[in-house]
């Protein structure tokens, strides 16, 4: 039953009916709104801001349905203003797209907004939406200051209101849904969409940070960032295979591919896949994250972007009577420092994931150099 209401935009200076959540759609249970608390407090942190608001419009107000738990925030749960002032978040809600506003006072058409009595001068929010276009309410952050937001900000705050909006679609889909089998393949889709949206929220926030950074730290940062694609990707794939099985051939090429992207170069890859790779998916993971490694430890070593090449080659070996696969993984760069290959160097987090892959595959490692870096795994099958 569609249920509607008037909102009131300000600079347009006129009223304009809406959908709104009505008695068809489901109560929102606690596992979700403790996860919207964490959404929206982390949200009000990142973007630095005393207050960040997740409303729900009704009939007559617009409600606090959340508040972000920092310091400085004037908004409680359940306070709420009437509809019909002009609030900012009527605007979002009634053109239907995002709304920045950088400094109410300094704005005629804005000066005077319920929200300036607060001091929360800046805004910045989004509509939240039911899946059949009902509003929900909106996703905002506010601030006492003058604020410009970039393209980078806006886009994080559009990963978040996705974030949202994948539960309330959840909700639809729970309690119409029946079907085990159908109820399943749902949940599936659903944990897809939510990791990669999770990622691309992590990847942005990156990206924030790297802007800021000097290049030491940069240089860290993009390997952090490399990892979390390989593991975005690794999702993809995963939610692909109808059979939960997934090739590892070609997923080992798309993670280096993705890897080597970061990079912004010309790195050649070749697979020469001279047998089939074919794991369960619990165990494709693993190689998303050595070969990920293995990517970012060429290019910290030295590996030309412009003329570099990466080469894979695998094999089926035996191996005292034991069929198991051999993984080369070689560039053209300078090769291994002596130090990484007398074991002396650092070891980090890199050392952990290659341990954990040999332990999950009962496999041995040996790195060497020719013409360039060598790694060789020879790993159990599954």
């Amino acid at each position: 039953m569609e249920k509607k209401t008037q909102v009131y935009l300000r600079e347009e200076k006129q009223f304009i009916n809406v959908s709104i959540t009505g008695p068809d759609k489901p109560i929102l249970p606690g596992d979700i709104i403790k996860r919207w608390q964490k959404i929206i407090t982390t949200a009000a942190k990142i973007f630095n801001v005393p207050a960040g608001l997740i409303m729900q419009i009704t009939t007559d107000n617009m409600e606090v349905f959340l508040s972000s738990e920092t310091e400085g925030n004037p908004y409680n749960v359940n306070g709420h203003d009437t509809l019909g002032h002009g609030l900012y978040c009527e605007t979002v809600i009634g053109r239907n797209s995002l709304l920045q506003i950088q400094d109410s006072l300094d704005d005629d058409i804005w000066k005077d907004n319920p929200d300036v009595s607060l001091n929360m001068i800046s805004y910045l929010g989004l509509p939240i939406k039911w899946p059949d276009g009902a509003n929900f309410g909106t996703i905002c952050v506010l601030d006492n200051k003058k604020r410009q937001y970039n393209e980078n900000y806006t886009d994080l705050l559009e990963d978040f209101k996705l974030l949202l909006e994948a539960d309330l679609e959840r909700e639809i889909r729970n309690r119409d849904l029946f079907d085990v089998e159908n109820l399943a393949s749902l949940q599936l889709k659903e944990i897809h969409h939510r990791i990669k949206n999770q990622f691309n929220i992590i990847s942005t926030i990156v990206q924030l940070k790297s802007s800021k950074a000097n290049e030491d730290v940069k240089a860290i940062i993009d390997e952090i960032d490399a990892k979390l694609r390989s593991i975005s990707l690794l999702h993809a794939k995963i939610y692909e295979s109808v059979n939960f099985k997934a090739s590892i051939t070609e997923y080992i090429q798309d993670v280096i591919h993705a890897a080597v992207s970061i990079y912004e170069s010309d790195i050649e890859v070749k697979i020469e896949a001279n047998t089939s790779l074919d794991y369960n998916t619990k165990y494709i993971h693993e190689f998303g994250l050595i070969f990920s490694e293995l990517v970012v430890n060429s290019v910290k070593n030295g590996l030309s972007k412009n003329n570099g090449m990466i080469h894979v080659i695998i094999d089926s070996v035996l191996i005292d009577d034991s069929e198991k696969y051999k993984i080369i993984y070689k560039d053209n760069g300078p090769g291994f420092s002596k130090n990484h290959l007398d074991g002396t160097g650092r070891k980090g987090i890199g050392s952990l994931l290659f341990e954990g892959f040999l332990s999950t595959f009962d496999g041995t490692m040996n790195c060497y150099n020719d013409s360039g870096a060598v790694t060789e795994f020879t790993i159990s099958k599954k």
